[in-house]
C-alpha cells in the first residue's frame, strides 16, 4: 500500500516537472512581423488623421503619434480624447467598423502613441518607456511620505 502511494507521488511530480520544462514554450509573445498599411494610410469615412514623429530630447528615441479627428462637427464642449498605447499594434487592428461605432455616438478624437518603426512594437523602447527609474520616487508610490504613518 505505502510502494503504490509513494509511486503515485513520484509519478505526479515527474510530470509536473516535465510539463514545467514545456511550460517555457507556451508564454505570450507578440507577433513581430513587419506591419503593412494601416487604417491611417487607407483612409476612414468617419475620421482623418495626421500622423507626427517626434525624438526624445536625447535623441535616442523615436516616436510616431497618429491623431483621427472625426469628420463630424465638434460638439460645443469639444471632443473627447482616446489616449492609446502601443500605437503600433493599435493602428495596425483599428477597424472601420469601431470607428463608425464611435461616429455614430459622441465620438472622441484618437491618439495613438507609437515608435518609428514597422513593427508593432519596438520592444527596447517600451521597455525604457514604461519602466519605472530605479531609486527615483514616484508620485502615489509606496514610498509616498503622505501614505506612511
Amino acid at each position: 500500500m505505502y510502494g503504490r502511494q509513494y509511486h503515485n507521488k513520484r509519478y505526479c511530480i515527474a510530470l509536473f516537472l516535465v510539463s514545467f520544462c514545456f511550460s517555457t514554450l507556451t508564454y505570450a509573445q507578440p507577433d513581430m512581423q513587419p506591419l503593412g498599411p494601416n487604417i491611417a494610410d487607407k483612409g476612414s469615412g468617419y475620421y482623418h488623421f495626421r500622423v507626427n514623429d517626434f525624438q526624445s530630447a536625447d535623441g535616442a528615441r523615436h516616436y510616431r503619434v497618429w491623431t483621427a479627428i472625426p469628420n463630424k462637427a465638434a460638439p460645443p464642449s469639444g471632443y473627447p480624447v482616446l489616449y492609446m498605447l502601443d500605437g503600433n499594434a493599435v493602428m495596425d487592428r483599428l477597424p472601420e467598423a469601431l470607428l463608425k461605432q464611435l461616429a455614430d455616438h459622441s465620438p472622441p478624437v484618437i491618439v495613438a502613441i507609437g515608435y518609428q518603426t514597422t513593427l508593432p512594437f519596438d520592444l527596447n523602447g517600451r521597455a525604457y518607456d514604461y519602466t519605472p527609474m530605479p531609486g527615483i520616487p514616484r508620485e502615489g508610490s509606496e514610498n509616498n511620505p503622505a501614505f506612511s504613518s
